[in-house]
């Protein structure tokens, strides 16, 4: 039984940190598979710590100390290894998801400096201020701001320059694949034109608020 929660385990904790990174439908095949394994072990740990409870009352009425220890640590294993399962769980749900409204606030590149620095600002109503900080030749700094605006397609967020929307010659976009890692967040930048194509992806993390 151990062995079967930990093989469990290692399914349910694994689910969700691969998802940003495969495809969707491999990530929604893992998902029912891992939701049908959950359906058939659950009944069966529930028989397993009824029948150890049987057993323990048992042995309680024959005052078998020796035995009521033992059918004690068994069911403090096995109820220890479902809580684990239980936590992992809400800790993958917890750091993944696919609602704009979980982006809101700063985010930054890994990296990023005072003088050279891409920040990401996710606000409501799905739109995102994109403001590039970098060094000019004279020492000091000059930053720009875009505004974006989101749209929710199939698996992704894709987000777009509000004054670029009407452009034909070049195009200039940010993709977000869902669902996403909160802990470290992708996003892939994109830029099109007449004679030319490229992309690039960058890691972001949460800026933390400065205290007062």
């Amino acid at each position: 039984m151990k062995y079967i929660l930990a093989i469990f385990t290692i399914i349910t904790s694994t689910t969700f940190l691969c998802a940003a990174e495969e495809p969707q439908d491999l990530t929604k095949l893992r998902e029912k598979y891992v939701d049908a394994v959950k359906r058939a072990v659950t009944p069966i740990n529930e028989t397993y710590i009824s029948a150890l409870q049987r057993l323990k009352n048992r042995y309680t009425r024959s005052g078998d100390l020796e035995a009521i220890n033992s059918v004690d640590q068994e069911m403090k294993s096995v109820l220890g290894a479902l809580e684990e399962i239980a936590v992992g769980e809400q800790k993958n749900k917890s750091d993944t998801g696919d609602d704009f409204k979980q982006l809101e606030g700063v985010w930054e590149v890994e990296g990023s400096t005072a003088t050279n620095s891409r920040t990401f600002e996710f606000k409501s109503r799905k739109t995102m201020l994109f403001t590039y900080v970098y060094e000019t030749s004279g020492g000091g700094s000059h930053s720009i701001t875009t505004e974006y605006e989101a749209d929710k397609e199939e698996g992704k967020f894709v987000l777009e320059a509000k004054n670029s929307r009407s452009s034909s010659s070049s195009k200039q976009w940010y993709e977000i694949k869902t669902p996403f890692n909160l802990d470290s967040l992708e996003i892939t930048r994109y830029s099109e034109s007449d004679t030319s194509k490229s992309s690039s992806t960058y890691v972001l993390k949460r800026k933390k608020k400065e205290r007062p």
